[in-house]
């Protein structure tokens, strides 16, 4: 897939467009540049650029396996329900997520990126649901729990199977508990 510039900003133009109508080459490069020139002023893409983001929507192996049919002057996609928010990440996505959490994972402990480190346990849960794996994350959202440190531990150790000891102390509790 294209690393040029605004891809990802161009891919969910276009997933918009396919979705709800159907364009001429003309009109999907004049909505794409509006949409680039909103967000970054005095930015546009070529014809060129276009062509090749179509051949990428359209590429079963290193693209999103949209179903626009080839040879029409008009683009909107076959399968009304498709759209390239539901598929799969891609091998180059899923490395580019782990380099990001390994980076992100030496900031694990700091309290300014709790919320952070919590999202990507989410996302790597989700992410594993979808590739067939048992789901181990069901939440709630909740801005003010305390204990989210403990969060990832627990996370790997039920995804590796691990037993755990857990010491436990309630409230009116006058002696620690011991669970494993």
């Amino acid at each position: 897939m294209a690393n040029s510039k605004h891809a990802h900003l161009r891919y969910n133009i276009l997933d918009y467009c396919f979705r709800n109508k159907s364009y001429g080459f003309d009109e999907l490069l004049r909505i794409l540049n509006e949409g680039i020139t909103e967000l970054y002023p005095g930015e546009e893409i070529s014809e060129r650029t276009l062509r090749e983001d179509i051949k990428v929507f359209r590429d079963k192996v290193n693209g999103f396996d949209a179903p626009l049919p080839e040879g029409k002057r008009i683009y909107v996609y076959s399968d009304a329900d498709f759209t390239i928010a539901q598929r799969p990440l891609q091998k180059y996505e899923q490395y580019l997520v782990e380099a990001a959490q390994q980076l992100l994972s030496r900031f694990e402990n700091h309290p300014k990126y709790n919320k952070l480190a919590e999202a990507l346990i989410k996302f790597q849960d989700e992410e594993e649901q979808e590739n067939d794996t048992k789901r181990i994350l069901f939440y709630d959202h909740n801005e003010e729990y305390k204990g989210i440190k403990h969060l990832k531990p627990l996370y790997l150790a039920i995804k590796k199977k691990q037993a755990l000891q857990v010491i436990y102390k309630g409230f009116k509790d006058k002696e620690l508990s011991v669970f494993e």
